[in-house]
This record gives structure tokens, C-alpha cells and sequence, in this order.
């Protein structure tokens, strides 16, 4: 944990505001380091005209500037020994644990200013920009404006806190989700997870002793999924597709591929670059983007034929050894258009709970391809092979547990049966 730079501003300069017109305003304590800032508010309030803003401190011509200034020197002392005591520890230096500290040494601590569900969401989702991939940190808003949505519509939770988070409010809440929001069961599942992790981190803060969380009918609803993957044919088909006459499709096409025969994720198909290939074109060193920071492993993973093809048409025009990338929204419209003219256009049904209802749908699968596709059609193909060992698989897709792996890839009854024709043979 590098060191941090403690300094105080003030939340409204006004510094274009004429003296008579300018209004008071909160001194702020700054803790910066690179990117990461956490801001202290004070309880002192001046006029910027009084405010000396080379020295950080307060001017003469404010009553009371002595004892303010004394003051502010005493708030950046503690701030800069708490996040030596949280160096020293090992733990990490977090907007909540300073305000608490500050609150604590100042005497500030009242009923009124005391931590509420909301209030620590709030820090919780500002703490975890640090740590966390920006997609979790969606997640989590996402949640939290579903909870606060939520909270207007039932007496129950409109001034909700961490003890009004029962096992009522979880089947109240999932409700809300599936009736109103009309959300599929998966789509609820991952607001309960983010509630029970608030919930959770919370509980172990000390901010509340409700365990109701913990209740093992307070679950994280889950169903299978029919997203597709893509057979070894289909992607031949692709593969073979003539698209010279169509440079966008081609790059994607091939952008595609590379997903499917490495499982890599689009946001790290989006990095890879010449020094991620080693071994004379023989595997991609990476590590990737979701974990990077967190659980930084990097991974190793082959280089097929099919790649290698793709890697050495690029570095014929140049350096690269893809094309540019377009957004994840463009990919997907123009992946369809690929698996169109691929002629993957035969009917594919799939079901999935909406509110209390199951309901039904069928169309081309082609309109079901995505970027992440690929990735399924890599860990399920691979899966397919009975000589595989899924634990092999599972070191380059990350998932932790086979559990969780099964669920993740897709294949019907005869890819089953086949796969066990095959391993029984030998």
C-alpha cells in the first residue's frame, strides 16, 4: 500500500463568485493516492474568500481561525496515523474506517450520523471501485437502485434498514423483481447475491448483529440457462464462410473465432496483443481483466491451428495480431449477420421463468449468437471430448468449482451420449 497525500479543499471554491456573493462552504480532507480518493467532510464551514488556498488553511480574517486550523492539523494527523495503523495491519484503508476513526477522535459520533443499509451501500460500492471489476461494480448499482426502488413501493421498506432485512423482505423483494420488474429468475438471483454480500460485509463491519441473511431459505435463485454454444460444425461453417467481399464480417468472423478456440473473454480479446504470444506462436500468456489485481494468476493457454492462422493474417498487415476491435454492442449485432450468412438459421427453443410464469420462445439461433458465446462454445466443445479432463478446461475458463463449470457449459442429450459412446469404447 503506497502512501497518501493528505490535504484539505473546499467543496465549493467558488473561485469565479464575487466576495459578496459567495456563500460558506464545507473544508474537505482529501486523501488521494493515484486514483484512489477518499474524502473526509469536516464540521468546519468559511466563505472562500477566506480560505487560503496555497497554505490549505483558514485566513485571519475568520473568527476563530486559530482554533480551526488546530483542528484541521489534528484531523490530518489522525487520518495519516490510521492509515499507517491499517499499513501496519494489513488491512485496508477504506472510506468507512477513516470516517469512523475521524467521527470517533472529533466526537462527532451521534444517533443521527450513525450507518444505515442505504449509507453503507453507498461506501461499499465507493470502497469497491478500488478492488473490483467495473461490471461487479454495475452489478452492485444496479441492486441498490432496485432496493431503493423497491423501498417506495411498501410501507415495510421505505425507511429500511439492516434489521428490516428479513426473510419477509427477501420473499417481498423477489416478488417486486419478478412481478413488477418482470425480471427472469437468474436476473433476481444476482440482485439476492449482491443483497446478501451488503448484508454480509456489513455484518462482519459490526454495524449489525441480523443473521436473517444468513437463513438458508434466503437463497440466491438460480435456473438453468438455455444460452446456446456452437458445435465444432458450426464453427467450420463459419470458418469456411466467404466473406472477402465484406472486410467488417471478416474481421469479426475472425475476432469471433479466437473466443471460441481459446475461451478467452472479450474484454481480454480486446488486450491481446503480440507480447501476450510466447513459444514461437505456441501458447498466450495473459492475465485476465475480471480477476487482474485480485486473484492475479496469469494464464497459459495453447495455441490452436485455427489461431494461429487467424494471428499470422494479421501480422501480415502490420504488428497486430487482430483487428480492431469493435464495442461489445456492435460485435454482437454483426456476429448475427456472421451466423446468418453461415446459414445457422434453423429454429432453436429455449424457456426461461419470467415473474411466476414460464414462458416459451423459438427463433433462428443464429439471433441468439453473442461475443460470449464463443467463450461457452470453447468450454463446452472442449468438454465434449472425452479425452479432456474438465479440471484442465476449468484452469483456463476460471471457474472454481466443477459445479460450477457444469452449469456453465451446454450440450444436449445426444452430445451426452455421444461423449459417453466414446469414452466407453476406449
Amino acid at each position: 500500500m503506497s502512501a497518501y497525500n493528505f490535504n484539505f479543499y473546499l467543496e465549493k471554491p467558488q473561485a469565479k463568485v464575487e466576495a459578496n456573493l459567495q456563500k460558506e462552504t464545507t473544508i474537505l480532507l482529501f486523501c488521494r493516492r493515484k486514483q484512489h480518493l477518499l474524502k473526509y467532510r469536516t464540521p468546519f464551514v468559511v466563505f472562500p474568500f477566506q480560505w487560503d488556498h496555497e497554505k490549505r488553511e483558514v485566513k485571519r480574517n475568520k473568527v476563530g481561525y486559530s482554533s480551526i486550523n488546530s483542528t484541521l492539523d489534528r484531523i490530518q494527523n489522525i487520518a495519516k496515523t490510521y492509515f499507517f495503523d491499517c499499513l501496519n495491519e494489513g488491512t485496508a484503508f477504506l472510506h468507512y474506517g477513516l470516517k469512523d476513526k475521524l467521527d470517533t477522535e472529533l466526537g462527532l459520533k451521534s444517533a443521527a450520523s450513525a450507518m444505515t443499509l442505504y449509507s453503507f451501500i453507498d461506501n461499499f460500492i465507493l470502497e469497491s471501485k478500488v478492488t473490483k471489476a467495473p461490471r461487479t461494480i454495475k452489478s452492485y448499482l444496479t441492486t441498490y437502485n432496485h432496493l431503493k426502488a423497491f423501498g417506495k413501493t411498501i410501507p415495510l421498506a421505505k425507511n429500511v434498514d439492516f434489521t428490516d432485512v428479513t426473510l419477509n423482505y427477501y420473499y417481498q423483494f423477489v416478488a417486486y423483481l419478478g412481478n413488477t420488474k418482470k425480471m427472469a429468475l437468474n436476473s433476481i438471483g444476482k440482485n439476492i447475491k449482491n443483497l446478501k454480500v451488503f448484508m454480509g460485509e456489513s455484518y462482519d463491519r459490526g454495524l449489525h448483529r441480523n443473521d436473517a441473511y444468513k437463513n438458508k431459505k434466503f437463497k440466491v435463485l438460480r435456473e438453468e440457462t438455455d444460452a446456446i454454444y456452437l458445435t465444432e460444425d458450426e464453427l467450420g461453417m463459419i470458418k469456411e464462410l466467404d466473406l472477402s467481399q465484406n472486410a467488417k464480417l471478416d474481421r469479426v468472423r475472425d475476432i469471433f473465432l479466437v473466443g471460441c478456440y481459446t475461451g478467452l473473454r472479450f474484454s481480454d480479446l480486446e488486450r491481446l496483443n503480440k507480447s501476450n504470444i510466447t513459444g514461437d506462436f505456441k501458447y498466450i500468456e495473459i492475465i485476465p481483466k475480471k480477476t487482474k489485481g485480485i486473484s492475479p494468476d496469469n494464464l497459459s493457454i495453447p495455441i490452436f491451428d485455427q489461431v494461429r492462422d487467424i494471428f499470422q493474417k494479421y501480422l501480415k498487415q502490420g504488428e497486430k495480431i487482430l483487428p480492431p476491435i469493435l464495442s461489445n454492442q456492435k460485435m454482437n449485432a454483426y456476429i448475427k449477420d456472421v451466423g446468418k450468412a453461415a446459414k445457422i438459421t434453423y429454429p432453436h427453443r429455449y424457456e426461461q421463468r419470467v415473474g411466476n410464469q414460464t414462458v416459451a420462445t423459438e427463433m433462428p439461433k443464429y439471433k441468439l449468437i453473442t461475443t460470449h458465446t464463443a467463450r461457452r462454445s470453447f468450454a463446452t466443445n472442449a468438454y465434449l471430448r472425452p479425452d479432456v479432463k474438465p479440471i484442465d478446461i476449468m484452469a483456463i475458463t476460471g471457474h472454481k468449482t466443477e459445479a460450477a463449470f457444469m452449469r456453465y457449459i451446454k450440450m444436449s442429450n445426444k452430445d451426452a451420449a455421444d461423449r459417453l459412446k466414446v469414452g466407453w469404447s476406449k
